[in-house]
């Protein structure tokens, strides 16, 4: 007998990895996992909830992956072992939202080397490759951005192919789940700089991409501070953005990575951008305020890392800080001498308020990528894997 009621609307709150718990020693339970009313109902339940766990993974390296919980004190709802398996030793990440992981293949020769896949469910949904110029689907050749629509069942994947002669717009291809095919979006401006396409926040239609920071010329002797572009799907206009002048200091050795800042879903949308620096492991973190006919940004925070924890005093001014990240809005991750940590950005210059998170066995640079266990599907198309 299928579970109704309360009990319908208790277990629709569930991370999907304990409802796979639960089905295995409950039938009943087992039968919801294949009602489409209560997979669409848990989906979007898991939408208006923090994302618990996270992907840690080493860069400019195949196959060093880990998951683990953004807080000690719960248990992890992360993917199950297999899945973790088959990330580190068929696939890379490219972009992770709302339960869903953009991959690509790390075999050349596969059909399919692009695929949309739910580590929790083994759902996955192959994706034919946008352009046939774009032999290779990483590196600077092409760029993508990947956002899981929170109000919605679609998602947004946009493939950014580096322009043949420098100076000319980057050419846009939309991915349209319901026709399974790409779509011509036009042609975009991102300006005379590289973009890190790695670190993209999708609000309102509009993306956010951030560029690099190398000190350099461009082929015209022409210098262009560091910037943000706004690229409206809709209409494929693009708005530049100055970044504050507080974050031209140290170009080329500093970091600048853009992130969701404001509310989580469960009280309202995300309502702008942050802008974060890593200088010297000194964290500044600017918000980008808009009034009816103009921008600023606002600084929010400012400390360095040795300040931020008791365990973090004694660390040299010359450790490294490998890899950083702002999820759920406000919560800044981070990850020095192979413990990640994290720190309410929310609570404004609080010192020795971060929090040890986790150890972890990724070696070099590294990246993060939320992860919340949903029911959510792939698309029309998707097959289960074996």
């Amino acid at each position: 007998m299928a579970f109704t009621g309360e009990l319908f609307d208790i277990f629709s709150w569930l991370p999907a990895k304990s409802l796979y718990r639960l089905s295995s020693v409950c039938k009943s339970s087992k039968e919801l996992l294949s009602d489409d009313f209560f997979i669409r109902k848990q989906f979007k339940n898991m939408q208006l909830v923090p994302d618990r766990d996270f992907f840690i993974i080493q860069k400019y390296r195949n196959g060093n992956l880990e998951s683990h919980s953004l807080s000690s004190k719960n248990s992890s709802a992360g993917p199950p072992p297999e899945s973790l398996d088959f990330l580190e030793n068929h696939c890379s990440i490219i972009a992770s939202s709302n339960g869903l992981l953009c991959c690509r293949s790390i075999a050349d020769y596969d059909e399919y080397p692009l695929f949309l896949f739910n580590p929790t469910t083994w759902s996955c949904l192959p994706i034919p490759i946008p352009d046939k110029r774009a032999t290779r689907l990483w590196g600077s050749e092409i760029g993508f951005v990947f956002v899981c629509e929170k109000d919605e069942d679609d998602f947004l994947l946009l493939a950014l192919l580096t322009p043949n002669e420098w100076g000319e717009k980057f050419h846009c291809k939309i991915y349209s789940p319901e026709h399974r095919s790409w779509r011509d979006g036009g042609r975009v401006d991102l300006g005379h700089r590289d973009m890190t396409f790695e670190h993209t926040v999708k609000l309102n239609g509009v993306v956010y991409m951030v560029s690099d920071c190398f000190n350099y010329l461009d082929r015209g002797s022409r210098f262009f501070w560091p910037y943000i572009v706004a690229y409206d799907v809709r209409d494929s206009s693009s708005q530049f953005f100055k970044i504050p002048k507080g974050a031209r200091k140290g170009l080329g050795d500093n970091r600048l990575r853009i992130f969701e800042w404001g509310d989580h879903p469960s009280t309202s949308e995300f309502n702008s951008i942050c802008l974060v620096k890593l200088l010297k492991n000194v964290f500044t973190v600017w918000v980008l305020m808009r009034t009816s006919s103009s921008y600023y940004w606002k600084r929010v925070f400012r400390m360095r890392v040795q300040a931020m924890a008791l365990a973090l005093s004694n660390i040299s001014s010359r450790s490294r800080v490998d890899g950083f990240a702002v999820l759920n809005g406000s919560v800044l991750i981070f990850a020095i001498g192979r413990k990640v940590y994290s720190y309410n950005l929310k609570d404004g210059n609080n010192a020795g308020a971060a929090e040890e998170v986790c150890g972890y066995g990724c070696g070099g640079l590294v990246r993060f990528a939320p992860y919340s266990s949903t029911l959510r599907p792939c698309g029309p198309g998707a097959t289960t894997l074996p």
